[in-house]
Formats: structure tokens, sequence, C-alpha cells
């Protein structure tokens, strides 16, 4: 004859039912009871106890709740989950890493489950899961952040704290995001997975946001995404939209350059105090980089919307170490049509194919920089290399800036207090002017054999006001139009 048995806080009949209704009944009784006790479980509370995996120990004395994470007769293993609350759940890292991911995985399915004080989760009625130093190891599996309000915080430095997972098939990773409203602080997130690497989005990636995702209530505040070697994959998804707020977050990925936030992807979140160690970050090769930067630095080629990319965001104290950052490229078709203001590029052909934007206060550290193309923007207090501020069309206005070596240009637009000087054989400071262009307050030095300015075509005209030249001034195609100042030609003229 049946019986009831109790098994933690709820009871199961006794022997189990032969049909499959009562069977599922009893198993899943087992998998969601809670025992309180004043000890800790042992290995053998286990499945002829009536336990199963999932099945949760609360020690009354010390607070800290436990899961089943192997039920095996004689051999169970309750991975400790940390101190109960109502809205936080703590792991503590006690056992191997296995152990540890296996306590994480569990520990975010409770998560997923509270109701905070009695209340539906919500943006202001968080669950949190605190995880304390320790490696989190996740074997080839992912954690699955599919929860709105379920929060993942390290209690340490982020180094200190680290997720990690081998997962090595397509469209996989070490934290899978499905939800809008999450929060990750604190953490290392690593992929290592091996012998699958491509340069498309189903790349494995340490962290990787779902498809066709337009994320924007997400924060990130210092968490490091990382992939150790050329054979693992990427520290975050490639081509994927970013637009939470980032901040003073770390992505360092395989030894060629992690591709970061970007690589035909879109940043359009705020990134405050980030790094991207490698190629192609922040909506880098192609992308789009139409969020807020602040303080924010590439490390590699191609970042901030680079090579190709749109760049059209506010740019403020943001440097990239490398070529072709900012939507740079020589002849390419990059448009750096955002704010940009105490940026600097190090490396050739940055600030835009086309740089139509505002740039205040920036500094190009190379060849062909703030429009390798066409500079049609406002320039005010910048300085660029040789063949900076449009290759073949200058319109924009130009104040206060400086470059060393030619403006190998077609200039038709308005410079004030620029000063540009050529030294080299032939070259001329402003290789070719249109009617139109007009130079007031300008230095304009060509030390060298070559000229301070000629024209495109015969009879060009052009308006000085107060600019100076050195003794070898116009080209004979050009009509120097005096305007409310004086055109000063001079032996020794110096760059201010």
């Amino acid at each position: 004859m049946s019986s009831l048995s109790t098994i933690g806080t709820l009871q199961v009949i006794t022997p189990d039912p032969t049909g499959d209704g009562g069977l599922a009944i009893n198993e899943n009784f087992r998998k969601t009871t809670t025992k309180f006790d004043t000890s800790d479980p042992a290995s053998s509370d286990d499945t002829s106890a009536g336990y199963r995996v999932g099945s949760r120990w609360i020690n009354t004395k010390s607070g800290i709740e436990y899961v089943c994470v192997n039920d095996a007769a004689g051999a169970a293993v309750w991975a400790a989950l940390g101190t109960a609350s109502q809205s936080m759940i703590k792991v503590t890292a006690t056992g191997s890493p296995t152990e540890n991911g296996t306590a994480l995985l569990a520990a975010y399915l409770a998560a997923a489950a509270l109701a905070p004080y009695g209340n539906n989760r919500s943006a202001s009625n968080r669950a949190v899961i605190l995880l304390s130093p320790g490696i989190y190891d996740l074997g080839t599996g992912s954690l699955a952040m599919n929860a709105e309000y379920v929060d993942l915080v390290g209690s340490g430095a982020p180094e200190d704290t680290i997720i990690t997972s081998a997962c090595n098939g397509a469209n996989t990773g070490t934290v899978m995001r499905t939800v809008d409203d999450i929060r990750i602080a604190n953490l290392t997130l690593q992929c290592t997975a091996t012998n699958y690497w491509s340069m498309d989005s189903s790349a494995p990636a340490a962290y990787f946001p779902t498809s066709n995702n337009n994320f924007t209530k997400g924060r990130f505040w210092r968490v490091i995404t990382t992939a150790p070697d050329d054979t693992s994959g990427w520290g975050m998804r490639l081509g994927s939209v970013y637009g939470d707020t980032w901040e003073w977050c770390i992505n360092t990925g395989i030894a060629s350059g992690s591709q970061g936030r970007g690589w035909n992807g879109t940043a359009s979140g705020t990134f405050v105090h980030c790094t991207n160690h490698g190629d192609g970050g922040f909506g880098g090769h192609g992308g789009v980089a139409s969020g807020t930067f602040t303080n924010c630095i590439n490390t590699g080629d191609m970042g901030f919307a680079g090579e190709d990319g749109v760049a059209s965001g506010k740019f403020i104290n943001c440097r990239h170490h490398g070529n072709y950052g900012f939507a740079g490229g020589t002849m390419a078709n990059g448009q750096a049509s955002g704010f940009f203001m105490n940026c600097i590029h190090d490396g050739n052909e940055g600030f835009g194919g086309e740089a139509s934007g505002t740039f205040l206060n920036c500094i190009h550290n190379g060849f062909m920089g703030f429009g390798g193309r066409v500079a049609s923007g406002t320039f005010r207090n910048c300085i660029g290399g040789g063949g900076s501020f449009g290759v073949a069309i200058a319109s924009g206005k130009f104040i206060n800036c400086q470059m060393t070596g030619a403006w190998m240009t077609d200039f038709s637009g308005y410079a004030q207090n620029m000063s540009i000087k050529a030294t080299g054989t032939n070259q001329n400071a402003v290789k070719h002017v249109t009617t139109g262009a007009i130079f007031k307050d300008c230095v304009l030095v060509a030390t060298g054999t070559g000229q301070a300015m000629v024209g495109s075509d015969t009879g060009q005209t052009v308006k000085f006001y107060g600019t100076n030249m050195s003794n070898r001034p116009l080209g004979a195609d050009v009509t120097a139009v005096p305007g409310l100042g004086v055109l000063t030609v001079s032996p020794d003229v110096t760059l201010p």
C-alpha cells in the first residue's frame, strides 16, 4: 500500500507510482524540494535518500544554501550557492573550477525564479548572483542569461573572477544573452574555443548577444572579455549591435587582434573609459560607431568604425593606436561625420575617408589624416601630418590648424591662422587651389624647391587676408586678390 514520505519540504508517494504521470510528479517534487537543517548536506544525501539534481538544502545555522549537482548513490555532490536571500544568491568558489561552473548554472536558475520581497522582478526590484573570486568552468557549455532583471556580479577585481568555456560550435558563447535589462560587473568572460575560427557573426565569443538584437538597457562595469590565443574565437561577438552602457571595460583577443565591439558591427551605446586591445574595436572595419565614446582607446588598426565605416557619434578624449581609425582610409568610403574633441590618432589615414564632422583640438600623428579623400567639415586647433586635411578635396573650415608636409588637395575652403610647411623637393605647401579659396592670417612655407601655392587650373582666384608666404609664393596660374589684410611675401618666413 502506498504512503507519503517527506523529502525536504515536500511529500512524495512511496513507493514510486508505476504510471508515467504519477512518476513524473514524484520526480518533479524531488527536484524542487528544499531541506532545512542545522548541518550541511553529505555524500549520502543522494538519490536513495530521495534527492535529485536540483534539490536544495539550506543550513539554518550558517544561512548557506546548497544545490545538488550530482545525486549518485553514495557520492552525491552539493554545491554551495552562498547565503540565502530574497534578492541575492551568493556563489562561493570552494570546489574545482568545474564544480564552481555547475554551481553557477544552478544559481542562475535559482535567481531566475526569485521574486524579491514578494514582488515580480523589475528594473527597480532586481535579483543578483554574487560570485566570490575563483574560476567557474562551464566546460563546453554556456551561461544563458535569459531572465530579465537578473544580474551577474563578481565580488573582487575582474581579473579574480573568471567565467570560462571552450564553446566550440557556431553561434555559441561563454555568456549568451537573450534579454535586454541585465547588468554584469567585476568579471572576466573567457572563450577558449579551439579549431573554430571565422570572421563572421556565428564565431564563438566570450560575450555572445543573440542575433538581430538591439539591446539598450544593459550596463557593463569593469568587465573583461577575452579569447587568449589565435584559435580561440573572439572576446565579443562579431557584427553585433552594442547599444548598452559600458564603463571601464576591456576587450582583448587573438594574437592578430580581437574585433572587440565591432568588425562590421554597430557601437551605438555609451562607452566610458573602455579599451579594445586589437583590430576593429568599437564598430571597426566597416561598421558604425554612432554612440558616445569618452576616454576610450583602441590599440590596433581599424577601430572606431575604421576603414570604410561610419563614425557618426560623439568622441571625447579618445585615442586610436594604429592605422585607419575613426572611419579612416586613404581613398576609402569611410565617413567621419560625428563630433570629435581632444582625440588623437597614432598611425596613418585616420579621421575619415571623408571628414565631414566637427573636429576640435584633435591630433593626427601620421600621414593623410582628417579626410583621406575629402575634408569638408570644421577643424579647429587640429594638427596633422603630411597629406592631411583632404587628399583630393578640402572644402571645409580650417582654423588654428597645423600641418607638416604638403597639402595635396584641391583647396576651395576657408583657412584661418593655419600654418603649413613643405620641405621636400618640388613639394608645394598647398598643391592646388581653386577659385573661392580664402586664407586669413596663415603662414605657408615651402623651404625646398616647391612653391607656397599653385593652382589646379589656369586663372584661379584666391583671397588673402594678412597671409605670409615663403620666397617661392605663387605659381603662375594663381591670381592673388588681397582682402582686408596684407599679403606679405618675405624670404625668411618661419612657422609660429
